[in-house]
């Protein structure tokens, strides 16, 4: 479960990557969207962290924005949710040694033992919010988003092309036509290589990272008379060899 400041953290984010211009302050977002995001001097500079990988991101992908993004959650909720373990208190004081017999030692010996720290559930929840990583994004999570895009966009060419290839990359994607390249005879020819690719959106991509087995099963398809949609996994969402997000 979600809690206030994630869901305050995400709207921010949704709303930056589809910004032309640099992400607003915390201050001003909280007016606008009546949001709770913290203020102070941590706080800002982490927006500001935030604000130099949206310009990195915008410079190398356009608008609007798809790749990883700074993660401004855990840096702010390092500030803001703080896990401190329960305290200990001293239970008892141990006699003066002079007056202290075997039984007794013994029995201050278990008494002075470490005592095991168990954290209360709670905080064992907040912790695995934080912690937890997300589950890694199908094939089959791509073809669902892509049902809801379409349904969503019903005036995209997506709607009405067959022979077409999709980029399945590792996270999910805002615009599927970002993703999508017309399958001519230009694209077969770099399909199992990589290289630059026009999308249904008019933009360029160059890709890389491809899955080479899926993309020569998908150009013998086509070669045989086969029939599209087709969907090839790349690396990363950047299109590079190897993903470092």
């Amino acid at each position: 479960m979600t809690n206030k400041l994630q869901d305050d953290v995400r709207q921010y984010t949704r709303r930056a990557r589809k910004m032309r211009s640099a992400p607003l302050s915390f201050k001003e977002f909280n007016t606008k969207y009546g949001t709770s995001l913290p203020l102070g001097a941590d706080s800002e500079k982490a927006v500001a962290t935030f604000r130099k990988s949206w310009s990195k991101q915008m410079k190398a992908n356009g608008f609007p924005i798809q790749g990883r993004m700074y993660n401004l959650y855990k840096a702010i909720s390092k500030e803001t949710s703080a896990v401190v373990a329960p305290s200990l208190k001293r239970e008892l004081i141990p006699p003066p040694a002079s007056s202290m017999n075997a039984s007794s030692a013994r029995s201050l010996g278990q008494i002075m033992k470490k005592p095991r720290v168990e954290l209360r559930e709670d905080v064992k929840k907040a912790v695995g919010e934080v912690t937890a990583k997300p589950a890694p994004y199908t094939m089959e999570n791509f073809k669902q988003d892509l049902n809801a895009w379409k349904a969503a966009n019903p005036d995209s060419k997506l709607n009405k092309e067959t022979q077409v290839v999709f980029f399945v990359p590792n996270q999910k994607v805002d615009n599927m036509e970002h993703f999508a390249s017309k399958l001519t005879r230009n694209t077969g020819q770099k399909l199992e290589t990589g290289g630059v690719f026009k999308m249904r959106s008019g933009v360029k991509k160059e890709i890389n990272g491809i899955d080479t087995k899926v993309a020569a099963e998908i150009v013998a398809s086509v070669t045989k008379g086969g029939k599209g949609p087709f969907f090839l996994p790349i690396a990363c969402i950047t299109g590079a060899s190897n993903c470092k997000c």
